[in-house]
């Protein structure tokens, strides 16, 4: 038995008993339990921890609890990120962004604390896992980094302080940002390990899991609040026991060290350790943002969403005019009382805002909110708590909403409201731009319209889009900002008129005998007498001030009404609204979120999120479809349903007792009776709403005509409009043209989610290089038809027609990975083909009878009347589908599809049945790589309908399955080892096989020949290898081993 370490018996001495807190835990099967160690026996515990863990190489899993009053800096910083089967697992963090990070942090300290005048250089060990960790069941990808400075011991409420500094500064999104964490910033940075939680000590972990390791340390040299150094210095410096000492929490952490608060930053500093003592947010910032923090509007704008935003830089009187509106104008009830919605709106004006009107921001929010009876009475900490955390925790939603959002929703609530302000504000834009001039007039323009116009590049100029009806529509020319300038902007100016002669009336009139008098005097007189103290001379001149003022006001707003109606100032005035309106990637980001589905009522957005409602905390979410109004920030500009002789189609919720369900469902139960193709046929156009090709698949309709294939087409263009497009299958069945030529089919489906192909001609092969580029989300350079060039990713499902399978010249996995065949096994006939009168008795039960072979009347109207009636029924179960299939199991591929691809696979690959055929593995044998060609010629000239491959493809196969040729000693000639060429006549249906020496009474295996009479053996279902044996298990005698 073996004699337990001295430091387990150290631990056993050590059990915590009676009253006390324990200096450590231990949460292994040998160290479970808490412990006390006085500070007098630290060491000798030390000596043995180092002697457990670094020198026998064994797992401790103690943890050390700090001391009451504070202990050495420590930061725990927890990644989240999406994982997956197909998710890389490699580490996302740098070392630049490591160093960023504590640069950001020691900045903070030294710019509250006078670090400089303390008696040691602090240093900051950099501690990592070996590796990234995987969680299978939230589908995550975790990381990590633990930060210690141990030259210093600080009580826990600074290092809150610190953290919490770091936090409203937005530092973690900032540095981490582009290595795709998901998790907001107050996860990100840990607050329990400050003091709350224990900390591991050097080398040890959780059970069965790597402990950290030392990775890198800084060295902090603070000469003044603005000079900072911080190097990085060796780590190997120290051994693992010194190691252990110096990165105790507890040894020489027994007494607090004092760091003196700047004088000029003590009331920010006291602000701020008040909302962040406690680790969380008590009381709600009177300024979240400090003079050293705060960051200028557009620099935020420009560092952050300059991917996403398409609007011009806002100025201050922009965003003080969005948070009016957001007060005066929104239905709080609409806006705020879902949870959902509360936390959008927060999100929409913490964007608006930025860091430099984050107050205003935030006072917004709470004054919305509280006109809702649900956060009527909460506390102000709440709004706060949510607040910091709301970018890092919804970054896909903080890109989707601005100001473009703001104004559509205020428009929708209270439109009344909406225009009395604008009007108003804009009245007094004109009043105070009495000059009138192109640029003036443009910007009255742009303010009234901001939202609802874009321009982008072409060849010869622009090209202009308007907003209207959910989504962005191009038009040839916006004629209506043109008369906007003759109309609406000319009514502004005759209210700024107005308004001047509402100024003049208020400044009083000569009607006042004291003040009429001195209308007969010189303007000596008056001058003397209003020098003199005359207080109706100084009216009276007062008043001829003003009234000279409103005057020549009057006609500078008169000359410029007239300049509105003049057809060339208005063409310049267009001009400047070109580059008002110009967004250089307008065209490139519209109909690029995948996740959302134009509708003429609306937007479908097939990524929201809300609350598990079986998870009674509310911390689980789970994805559903969500139909809302659209806004401009969404960028969409296609629109389900809408084609030359359709309209848009509007979204309704799903009905099952919705006749028209039943009469789709029967036209598919037609065309597809077996009932696990029809529901994958189904799921699989469903997913087709969603604009990425998941599964990288290129789907292949077949079957011989009149089954339904092309009628299937017509149905999805009629219900997917300008989602989907259709082209020749000449794109995949020819030669690409040149790099440069215009290639407006490829350009066509730019953002499409289906693509159709037609029927390719007999014997046209499939380009398998371009197939798997379409296909595969690569992406694709080309051009339309006088177009420039356009980089982009085919995002859409390819599907082909074809009443014959076309060739496929390529036999490599790729390929094969992406081919997917869909059989259409139904046929429709004409009436007349079947027996008797249509309508007759004989020819309704010859109809019925056929029914049981999947042959059905063909129906002459349902493409006619029955498709566009179904249109918007077919959209209800589609996005039903997605919601309740899609989202839930993913999309499932049924046996049928895959046998009848794998069928496919092995028609176009000759020498693969020629394997199965003609090559028997025999482990003794080997067989000349001339021999093997000769032998397939010969067995393909009995085969002519089977393509031959060529040498260089023969060659890859035989490798894959037999492994490299060796070269035969005897003649220097290459050959495979362990298969042979089948005698004519052989029976195939086995394999010889090589056993192995059992050792002593080991069960072995033997070889029993196949009996004729049994019932023939299953057919294995392993890709082309499969060779069908019987086997069964007997002793054997043992045999001697062959001597070396």
């Amino acid at each position: 038995m073996e004699v337990p370490h001295p430091f387990l018996n150290f631990l056993t001495a050590h059990k915590a008993t009676g009253e006390g807190n324990p200096t450590m835990t231990g949460m292994g099967n040998l160290d479970k339990g808490s412990y006390r160690v006085k500070p007098t026996e630290y060491d000798t515990f030390l000596d043995l921890m180092y002697d457990y863990v670094f020198v026998k190489k064994r797992q401790a899993n103690l943890i050390e609890q700090h001391w009451d009053h504070g202990g050495p800096i420590l930061i725990d910083l927890d990644f989240r990120y999406e994982g997956g089967k197909d998710v890389s697992v490699e580490r996302r963090i740098t070392g630049e962004q490591i160093y960023a990070f504590v640069l950001a942090y020691v900045k903070i300290l030294c710019r509250y604390f006078e670090v400089e005048k303390f008696e040691k250089k602090l240093r900051f060990i950099v501690q990592m896992k070996p590796t990234t960790e995987t969680d299978t069941k939230k589908d995550l990808l975790k990381d990590g980094i633990h930060i210690n400075c141990p030259d210093i011991t600080l009580e826990a409420e600074i290092q809150h302080g610190l953290r919490g500094a770091l936090i409203q500064e937005h530092v973690l999104e900032k540095v981490f940002e582009e290595s795709g964490v998901i998790n907001p910033a107050v996860d990100i940075f840990d607050r329990a390990p400050i003091h709350r939680n224990g900390w591991f000590f050097h080398g040890c972990s959780k059970p069965a899991k790597y402990p950290y390791k030392n990775e890198i340390v800084f060295q902090l040299d603070c000469i003044s609040a603005d000079e900072i150094n911080l190097v990085e210095v060796p780590i190997n410096n120290l051994t693992n026991r010194e190691y252990l000492s110096l990165l105790s929490i507890r040894k020489n952490h027994s007494e607090e060290d004092t760091l003196v608060v700047r004088p000029e930053m003590r009331e920010e500093w006291s602000e701020l350790e008040k909302v962040w003592s406690a680790g969380d947010p008590k009381i709600v910032p009177p300024l979240t943002l400090t003079s050293s923090t705060a960051v200028a509007l557009s620099e935020t704008e420009n560092s952050e969403n300059d991917n996403i935003s398409v609007r011009s830089p806002y100025t201050d009187d922009d965003i003080k005019m969005a948070f009016r509106l957001a007060r005066e104008c929104l239905n709080p009830m609409t806006r705020a009382k879902s949870y959902a919605k509360w936390v959008e709106l927060a999100l929409l004006l913490r964007n608006i805002g930025g860091t430099a009107f984050e107050e205003d921001a935030i006072k917004t929010w709470v004054i919305i909110s509280r006109k809702v009876p649900e956060y009527e009475s909460e506390q102000e900490s709440t709004f706060v708590e949510k607040w910091i955390g709301l970018r890092a925790s919804h970054a896909e939603v903080t890109k989707q909403i601005k100001m473009g959002t703001l104004i559509h929703w205020v428009k929708q609530d209270n439109m009344k409201r909406y225009e009395d302000i604008r009007d108003e504000d804009n009245v007094d834009y004109a009043y105070n731009r009495d000059s009138g001039t192109h640029v003036e007039i443009a910007n009255l323009v742009f303010r009234e319209t901001r939202e609802e116009y874009r321009c982008a590049p072409n060849q010869k100029g622009v090209d202009w889009f308007h907003y209207e009806g959910h989504a962005w529509r191009q038009i040839k020319l916006p004629m209506e900002l043109r008369a906007m300038i003759s109309g609406r902007i000319r009514n502004l100016y005759t209210k700024a008129e107005r308004k001047a002669n509402d100024i003049e009336l208020q400044q009083g009139s000569y009607d006042n005998p004291e003040v009429k008098k001195w209308m007969e005097k010189t303007k000596k007189e008056i001058q003397e007498a209003a020098d003199n103290g005359d207080a109706s001379a100084q009216q009276f001149l007062a008043l001829g001030s003003v009234r000279k003022q409103i005057n020549e006001k009057k006609k500078k707003l008169m000359k410029v009404k007239m300049n509105l109606e003049n057809s060339s100032f208005k063409d310049s005035v267009m001009k400047e609204l070109t580059e008002k309106f110009y967004k250089e990637d307008f065209k490139d980001i519209l109909d690029t979120k995948v996740n959302l589905v134009g509708l003429a009522n609306g937007v479908l957005n097939l990524e929201a999120e809300r609350a598990d409602p079986d998870d009674p905390t509310g911390n689980t979410k789970i994805k559903y479809v969500e139909f809302r109004n659209g806004n401009p920030d969404d960028f969409i500009s296609l629109q389900m349903g809408k084609i030359k002789q359709y309209s848009a189609l509007s979204y309704s919720s799903y009905d099952e007792n919705d006749p028209n369900i039943k009469k789709i469902k029967d036209f598919f139960s037609q065309l597809f009776p077996d009932i696990e193709l029809r529901d994958y046929v189904l799921a699989l156009l469903a997913a087709c709403l969603y604009g990425r090709n998941k599964e990288q698949k290129f789907y292949i309709y077949t079957g011989e005509g009149s089954n339904g294939k092309s009628a299937i087409l017509r149905f999805i263009e009629m219900v997917f409009g300008e989602y989907q497009t259709s082209t020749q299958a000449t794109l995949v069945t020819r030669k690409q043209s040149d790099s440069g030529a215009a290639a407006p089919q490829i350009v066509q489906m730019r953002n499409k989610r289906f693509v159709g192909l037609q029927e390719p001609e007999e014997g046209e092969r499939i380009n398998t290089s371009l197939m798997k580029q379409l296909s595969g989300e690569d992406m694709i350079s080309a051009r339309g038809l006088y177009k420039d060039t356009e980089n982009f990713a085919i995002t859409g499902r390819i599907f082909l027609c074809c009443n014959n399978l076309p060739p496929v010249s390529s036999i490599d996995n790729g390929t094969w990975r992406r081919l997917r065949v869909i059989f259409f096994g139904t046929q429709f006939w004409d009436a007349e083909k079947f027996k008797g009168k249509e309508g007759s008795a004989e020819w309704k039960k010859d109809v019925e009878s056929k029914a049981k072979e999947n042959i059905f009347p063909k129906d002459e109207d349902v493409e006619k009347y029955g498709f566009p009636a179904w249109r918007q029924s077919m959209l209800s179960l589609l996005v039903h589908i997605y919601e309740t299939v899609i989202l839930k199991v993913g999309l499932k591929e049924p046996n049928c599809v895959t046998n009848a691809s794998s069928t496919y696979k092995k028609n176009n690959d000759s020498f693969s049945s020629y394997m199965e055929e003609r090559l028997i593995k025999d482990a003794g044998a080997q067989t000349r790589e001339k021999d093997i060609m000769k032998d397939y010629k010969n067995w393909l000239a009995q085969e002519p309908e089977k393509k031959a491959l060529t040498a260089v493809d023969i060659r890859r196969k035989m490798v894959e399955k037999y492994g490299k040729p060796i070269v035969d000693k005897k003649d220097g000639k290459e050959a495979y080892r362990g298969v042979r060429i089948a005698i004519d006549g052989e029976d195939v249906s086995g394999n010889f096989i090589d056993l192995p020496i059992p050792v002593d009474d080991e069960p072995s295996v033997e070889i029993i020949p196949p009996d004729a009479d049994a019932a023939p053996v299953a057919p294995v279902t392993e890709v082309e290898e499969a060779d069908v044996i019987e086997l069964k298990v007997k002793k054997q005698p043992k045999r001697k081993k062959p001597s070396a």
